[in-house]
Order: structure tokens, then sequence, then C-alpha cells
């Protein structure tokens, strides 16, 4: 995460923060809030609207979040997080099965 950061912190303008996410976790852990809280508050509240969900392998769930899109959405209910859009404006699921 650290090394994240770092390399954020080097640039001049960031224009949207990809979280790249599997569409079938039945449950959110720890680390992943602790990891998505540091960079929100790392990034402050200005960043929240340039944030993009990616999914990916999501042909065995239709190309649809999954299970852990609805543990996505409770998580970012729950915490300090409600500002974050999680629609479809902003959530792609994606397959890249062919580069296998």
């Amino acid at each position: 995460m650290q090394h994240i950061l770092s390399f954020i912190n080097n640039l001049s303008y960031l224009n949207a923060i990809c979280i790249l996410l599997k569409p079938n976790e039945s449950k959110l852990n720890v680390v992943l809030r602790s990891y998505f809280s540091r960079l929100l508050g790392f990034l402050g509240e200005t960043i929240h609207h340039n944030i993009i969900f990616c999914f990916t392998n999501t042909r065995a769930t239709f190309f649809a979040p999954g299970n852990t899109g609805s543990l996505l959405k409770s998580m970012l209910e729950s915490y300090s997080f409600k500002d974050i859009l999680f629609k479809k404006l902003n959530t792609f699921c994606f397959d890249n099965e062919s580069f296998r």
C-alpha cells in the first residue's frame, strides 16, 4: 500500500482510481476495508466522484458484480464512504479469459 501512495504522491494530476475486484467473493475482509480507508484518507474527498469499480472474471456471473457487489454496497453504506457512488455509471464488468 505504501508503494501505491508514494507513486500517487508524485503525480501532478489523477483522473480516476480503479478498484479491481473479483465478483464471487463471499466476504470482504478487514484488509480491503483498511486499504480502502487509507487510500481515501490519503486522497481526500475530492476523488470520491472519480472512483471506478472494475470486476474481473465476470463471465461466470454473466458480466455482473455478483456477490461482491452487494458486499461492497453494504461496506460503502456502513462506513464513512456514503458519498462514494456504486452505480452502473462507475461499474465495469469484464472477463480476461482470452489472455489465459
